[in-house]
């Protein structure tokens, strides 16, 4: 201990609290070596070993803590109180007037020029006042983003390219952007566009009574939004389920899924299964390069009932039709899933 002490006070010179954190860890070292009786070498190993467990929970949680998107989900949202009025009309979107029929959210997001978030305000179906909100922002230039969509849930925003939703499930979704400059009170008139892609699976064959639920994997495209690009910002993996009700065994069925496209064309690897109870496959069929673009609905005419058919399915009929609008039944916005 001698010799530590003599580097020990070599620290102290220039950084006292590392002196002092140095020096009672030798001296616990020293307590713990008599009060377990056991060789230096092993509490030397004992006592590390739990200080790297301490420090690498330290660093997760930190990450984690790192990751805590703004506003998201059931978040009311940030909004400024004192500035001017900007008054924000939604007149269009997918070429229709009302904009129930096409969403049940609205989240109206201000950024700052360096990127960072401003204010942020979400409207639900049942609002007053949907589709036209008076924002309050002060003087200056920003990026406004608006995103419509169906959601269970408000939108989360870690910045202008990661613009996130609840449980990573993508439905019918708009958008809208512009640079505002803020000098007076003024009125925005805005038209939505369709962001996403909308995969239709359509299957010809009777649902066998055994199905219970239908499970739809696809890679390629995003569950992320970048108000920047317009496009997907992560290459997501995603995975939707959709419950078969006993009214559908029998007969032929459509099921929709969505995602962002991560660029102007693009394409999906869908793997297609039928679960039964148990979610154990009953039937699979996989489509390797389905293409996918913005506002455009990608019709599948599925082969999976037919015959013994548990591989690929790029022999079957598959169509885009390009600035299909589905609608959603607006009195029923429990579970929206539901609508699709």
């Amino acid at each position: 201990m001698a010799a530590w002490n003599i580097v020990l006070s070599g620290f102290f010179v220039h950084d006292p609290i590392l002196y002092y954190l140095i020096y009672h860890y030798y001296q616990f070292i020293n307590y713990k070596t008599a009060e377990m009786n056991k060789p230096h070498s092993f509490i030397y190993a004992w006592v590390t070993q739990k200080i790297l467990i301490v420090c690498s929970l330290l660093f997760l949680a930190g990450c984690e803590k790192a990751n805590i998107p703004n506003n998201g989900e059931d978040s009311p949202g940030t909004e400024i109180q004192n500035g001017r009025k900007v008054k924000v009309n939604i007149t269009t979107i997918d070429d229709l007037t009302d904009l129930k029929q096409v969403c049940t959210r609205i989240s109206y997001c201000v950024f700052r020029n360096n990127g960072k978030l401003y204010s942020i305000k979400h409207q639900s179906i049942t609002d007053k006042g949907f589709g036209s909100p008076t924002l309050t922002i002060e003087d200056g230039q920003y990026h406004l983003v608006i995103i419509a969509h169906n959601g269970l849930g408000n939108i989360s925003v870690e910045s202008e390219e990661k613009i996130k939703f609840k449980d990573n499930k993508i439905t019918d979704t708009f958008a809208y952007s512009t640079n505002i400059d803020v000098e007076s009170d003024k009125t925005i008139s805005v038209e939505l566009e369709r962001i996403v892609a909308n995969i239709r699976v359509t299957i010809p064959d009777p649902m066998p009574k055994e199905v219970k639920q239908m499970e739809f994997y696809y890679t390629g495209g995003s569950s992320t939004y970048s108000s920047l690009s317009g496009y997907g910002s992560v290459n997501s993996r995603q995975t939707e389920y959709r419950n078969v009700t006993d009214d559908m065994i029998g007969k032929n069925s459509e099921f929709n899924i969505y995602t962002f496209p991560r660029d102007e064309n693009g394409e999906v690897k869908l793997t297609i299964k039928a679960l039964d109870k148990d979610k154990s496959t009953v039937k699979s069929i996989q489509y390797e390069d389905v293409p996918i673009s913005k506002n455009t609905c990608i019709i599948i005419n599925s082969t999976l009932f037919k015959g013994d058919n548990t591989g690929g399915g790029n022999d079957d009929n598959i169509n885009v039709k390009p600035d299909i609008h589905i609608p959603i039944n607006s009195s029923n916005i429990t579970d929206i899933t539901n609508c699709y």
